[in-house]
This record gives structure tokens, sequence and C-alpha cells, in this order.
């Protein structure tokens, strides 16, 4: 993604839960994609999509999104994946940390 085309308006955050989780902290009714991939994580968060949750299953950690439907989040891992992805370099790396802290504060 470029600046300017962004897939959700710009988020503007209160607090390191609302960064990570957004508004949606507490709705299970909502279909979810889930990825243990960090960095991976970290762009769909950088790209707009919510973060809803994660899961822990033993030592790993999956990161699950709200899947806004259409082909959305297939389009970002294509553009991910195939090394065509766009976001911005500071909003990637400031992810990354709030997701690295997030698996160092979910439940053992």
């Amino acid at each position: 993604l470029v600046e300017g085309s962004r897939l959700y308006p710009e988020p503007q955050w209160e607090s390191a839960e609302a960064f990570l989780f957004g508004d949606n902290m507490n709705d299970s009714n909502q279909n979810l994609f889930n990825t243990s991939d960090l960095y991976f994580a970290a762009y769909l968060k950088v790209a707009g999509i919510p973060l809803a949750g994660t899961d822990k299953q033993g030592s790993r950690v999956f990161f699950q999104f709200e899947d806004p439907g259409s082909s959305i989040l297939r389009d970002l891992k294509d553009q991910f994946f195939m090394d065509q992805a766009r976001v911005p370099a500071l909003s990637y790396s400031q992810a990354l940390k709030a997701l690295k802290n997030l698996i160092f504060t979910t439940g053992s």
C-alpha cells in the first residue's frame, strides 16, 4: 500500500489496547483470520485490518484479525509474500514492537 491508499481510515489510538485491538475487543460474532507470522501480522495491522485478539496454543501465539470479506485479505497476503507490499516503515516498526509486546504479555 502506498500513502493515502489505506483500506480503512487513518486510526487514532488512545492506548496500547486501542492500537492493538481497535474498538472490537470483545465482539466474538465476527469472522476471523488467524496467523502466527509476526511480520505478516504487523503488515496487516499497518494496512488497517483490525486486530481482534490473540489465541495462545502451546508456545505459539496466533494473531486474530477481523476478516473484512471480499478479497481484501487475499490481496494483502499476495502483496506481502510477493514482496510488493508498501507500508510506512515507522508504522511497521511500531506495529512489530506492539505485537512482540503482546506475545510476551499473553498468558503463559
